[in-house]
């Protein structure tokens, strides 16, 4: 599947959302990183337990 930035950022914001209403999960930190230098949706998600 391909989606554009916008929709990468869309669909992960809702990830997010989605494990933090979780109540095995304490917090939910999403990490972009900046200065891709590919047109790929790099991410890190990092769960508090």
């Amino acid at each position: 599947m391909k989606v554009n930035a916008l929709q990468a950022t869309s669909v992960l914001e809702k990830l997010k959302r989605n494990l933090a209403a979780n109540s095995n999960i304490q917090s939910v930190f999403l990490l972009q990183p900046e200065g891709a230098t590919d047109n790929k949706t790099d991410f890190n998600i990092i769960m508090v337990l």
